[in-house]
Order: C-alpha cells, then sequence, then structure tokens
C-alpha cells in the first residue's frame, strides 16, 4: 500500500455510521469473541463521552473513544486502526486528539488497558505501564453471559 496522504485524510467527533463502524471493528478482528450485531455494536457507542473517526477518502480507517465522568476520570477504550492502515500514524493520531481532549477539560487520571503486545506503543505515547501491585482489574462473565447476582443486603 501506498503511504496514506494526510490531506486526504478527515478527523471527525461525531458518530461514524453504523455500517462503517462495524465494517472496522470486524476488520480489526475485535468481533471474535464478542460475535455481537452490528446494531449492538452500535448503541455502545451512545454511552461515550467522547469519541474521533479518522477519515481516508471517505472510509473509516482509524477510530477510538473515551468513557469518562467528565471530571477525574476517563477510560479510552475502542482505539482501532483498519489492519491496511496500522503503521501509518493514525493510531498515534487518534490517542494524541483522545489524550488532548481529557486535558482540555482537565481530567487528571486517563487509563487504558492495551492489547498483549500492543504495551510499547501506549508507552510511546506518553502512556506508563501500572506497578504490578496495581494492576486492572476484569470482571469475567461465564460461557452464557451470565453470573449470579449477589443479594442486597436488608435494610
Amino acid at each position: 500500500m501506498e503511504p496514506v496522504v494526510f490531506d486526504r485524510i478527515k478527523v471527525s467527533s461525531g458518530m461514524p455510521e453504523m455500517a462503517e463502524y462495524f465494517s472496522l471493528y470486524s476488520a480489526a478482528e475485535w468481533n471474535k469473541g464478542h460475535q455481537l450485531s452490528p446494531g449492538a455494536f452500535y448503541r455502545s457507542l451512545q454511552g461515550s463521552w467522547y469519541m474521533i473517526g479518522v477519515y481516508f477518502e471517505g472510509r473509516l480507517v482509524g477510530f477510538g473513544r473515551i468513557i469518562s465522568d467528565g471530571i477525574l476520570h476517563a477510560h479510552i477504550v475502542d482505539l482501532m486502526v483498519h489492519p491496511d492502515f496500522q503503521g501509518c500514524g493514525i493510531g498515534s493520531m487518534v490517542l494524541g486528539l483522545l489524550v488532548d481532549q481529557c486535558r482540555r477539560v482537565g481530567i487528571p487520571n486517563i487509563r487504558l488497558f492495551s492489547e498483549k503486545g500492543k504495551t510499547e506503543f501506549f508507552v510511546k505515547n506518553g502512556f506508563k505501564v501500572r506497578m504490578p501491585d496495581c494492576s486492572g482489574m476484569e470482571y469475567v462473565l461465564d460461557e452464557n453471559n451470565e453470573k449470579p447476582l449477589h443479594d442486597a443486603p436488608n435494610e
């Protein structure tokens, strides 16, 4: 593939179209573990605090979003670049724009989880690996997406 020409790129903070978002999500192979419908993924965007889409000649090739309370905490999720466009600087651009938005409003705590093998990318872009005794946690459902609910204490 020829190098991406940045004057042919458009950046938008609006919500992408459902089909183009699902196409990018699928191209990045992130739907393998979820097997959700395009509509389900698209509804997940509605809970976002901020999002950035990168378009090359009208095609969504990069995306990232933030879930945040808008004051103290921001969590960067769904940072993805179409495989045909990886290594062109799009991921760093999206990450930088997401961080800039948090900094613009003064959010002091910006976090993310990275996939295995991607830590170096985030370190290169200003993130630090958390100390081993401060690792992130994940609540995992069983294969039926179920876990028993906890009983509420009697009042």
